[in-house]
């Protein structure tokens, strides 16, 4: 129960960079919001988390997302491989995204972070 409590606590502060990071993008500040969005991954990497825990897959997915098109406006390298790979088993798993508009964008993302993977 200890892990899952940390675990809950680390996507908590890793949620909150992707916040900001949304902010900042809004705000036109894109490089920031690229720096706070890679923290939130490091967070990610902690050994007091649990990427399998459903809050943490959450934000994981939306943190990756994030440095991976603002890492592509701005010419960076995107995320870690192993950030891309999990994402990617999130999103082929996902029942969620399987009509409609998830489903697109699903398939789209899915497309992309294969990709990715093949071309680091």
């Amino acid at each position: 129960m200890i892990v899952g409590v940390r675990s809950f606590i680390m996507a908590l502060r890793a949620g909150r960079r992707d916040d900001r990071a949304q902010s900042l993008v809004r705000s036109g500040r894109s490089a920031e919001a690229l720096g706070l969005a890679r923290e939130g991954l490091s967070l990610l990497r902690s050994d007091r988390v649990s990427r399998t825990s459903p809050g943490a897959m959450a934000v994981l997915v939306m943190l990756t997302i994030v440095v991976e098109q603002l890492a592509s406006q701005l010419a960076q390298p995107g995320a870690s491989e192993e950030d891309l790979r999990d994402v990617l088993a999130i999103l082929e798993r996902s029942p969620s995204g399987r009509t409609g508009k998830m489903a697109k964008a699903n398939a789209e993302w899915i497309d992309l972070l294969r990709a990715r993977l093949k071309n680091p």
